[in-house]
């Protein structure tokens, strides 16, 4: 929108010249938009005189200062709330956006997702006590390249990553020492640690190094969690695993209000 003007308290010819120029550029630049205001209340002579023509005088604006409408974008990128970090980092880095605005499935603003929320969820991976986060299977997808093996039932559920890469009294001492929270064991063909797994009932197992689920030996018919085999190698499919937190966790909602 531009918006074509004469002087403050405007007499006739300021407010009939901001209206004619407004109407001129309309017709010589019909891609835009020109609108004629006034800044200031409307003397007797100009109210006869767009009386007389029979066309509405420009409307009143009191000041000409520029508003945050003025310069809000419209068409922005944003991201439902169960979409997965991974989605907002790149987003952010492909529109060069410092902030992203998030959406319920509805379409609904829930809050939003920033450079700093994304920095503070990685560098919370590097202090303190092992990292939590909330897993939402339906994610892996996305964001590890791979298939999933069973769907289970659990939806999504906050708990810790843990790699079965350690001997299996090593393994089976560190999964007991969170217990009673269950993690997302990360691992290879170790039959000890995935049958340690499936009798708990982990809410997900990824499964790595593996081509084929011809070479998996194990029955899952009875296991409620999930198992997604992942095409990459372990240290990438942990690094990866972290990225399909749903931004929802991260996202904040104290600027909203």
């Amino acid at each position: 929108m531009i918006y074509v003007t004469g002087h403050k308290n405007p007499d006739m010819d300021s407010t009939c010249a901001a209206y004619c120029y407004a109407r001129y550029k309309s017709v010589i630049d019909p891609e835009g938009c020109y609108t004629a205001v006034r800044c200031g209340a409307l003397n007797r002579q100009t109210k006869f005189a767009f009386g007389r023509a029979g066309v509405q005088p420009p409307a009143m604006m009191s000041d000409v200062y520029p508003r945050t409408a003025d310069i809000a974008r419209r068409n922005i990128a944003t991201l439902e709330e169960n979409e997965p970090i991974y989605a907002a980092v790149r987003k952010l880095d492909e529109h060069t956006l410092s902030v992203i605005p998030i959406t319920d499935a509805a379409g609904e603003f829930r809050g939003i997702v920033s450079v700093h929320e994304i920095s503070q969820f990685f560098i919370a991976e590097t202090v303190g006590e092992r990292p939590e986060y909330l897993y939402r299977p339906s994610n892996f997808g996305t964001v590890l390249p791979g298939k999933y093996l069973r769907r289970g039932d659990r939806e999504e559920f906050v708990t810790s990553g843990m790699v079965g890469a350690m001997p299996y009294e090593t393994g089976i001492k560190r999964m007991r020492a969170i217990l009673p929270r269950k993690p997302v064991l990360v691992v290879g063909l170790r039959k000890d640690l995935v049958r340690y797994a499936l009798e708990q009932d982990f809410p997900a197992i990824i499964l790595t190094g593996i081509t084929g689920a011809a070479e998996i030996p194990f029955d899952f018919s009875g296991y409620s969690g999930w198992v997604y085999i992942s095409s990459r190698a372990t240290a990438e499919t942990i690094r990866l695993l972290r990225l399909s937190t749903p931004v929802k966790y991260i996202m904040t909602t104290e600027q909203v209000r």
